[in-house]
């Protein structure tokens, strides 16, 4: 029989053990990717450690707008903005190792989606959302023109 001070020293280091455990399986379940190119604010190619191809990712859990570049953007102020944060997503990402979390699916146009943490421990999508450069996703893309 193990005595009562090692037996809750244990149940301690157990209990510290398991509470460690989501955390380590969000690391475990991504991987390290330099990003080559940044198309707009919510899409980036990236190189996968170890791959020697370039893969295309939209950026998943937020909306960015649609810069001046793809015509497609609503209004003024969307392409604006959208010009912005296609500026400054290229500023944090571009050439930068980041930390890439896909699981395989796939969005419009045949993108894989992706979460991007950055070396920093940061989620770009919430930096994006905290700057005022993207919106949450909620389903569908954002009317980046109605008046608030």
């Amino acid at each position: 029989m193990i005595p009562h001070p090692i037996r809750r020293a244990l149940s301690l280091i157990i209990a510290l053990a398991c509470s460690a455990v989501p955390a380590l399986a969000e690391e475990l379940s991504g991987q390290w990717a330099t990003i080559v190119k940044v198309t707009d604010g919510d899409t980036v190619w990236a190189i996968p450690e170890g791959a020697d191809t370039r893969v295309k990712y939209r950026l998943r859990d937020f909306d960015s707008p649609e810069p001046t570049k793809y015509k497609n953007a609503e209004c003024d102020a969307e392409r604006m903005l959208g010009d912005i944060a296609s500026q400054v997503a290229a500023e944090l990402l571009d050439g930068k190792k980041v930390w890439i979390e896909a699981d395989g699916s796939k969005g419009a146009y045949g993108r894989g989606l992706a979460r991007i943490k950055l070396d920093n421990g940061q989620w770009f999508s919430d930096l994006m959302i905290q700057r005022g450069l993207a919106v949450k996703w909620a389903g569908r893309a954002h009317d980046w023109c109605r008046a608030n």
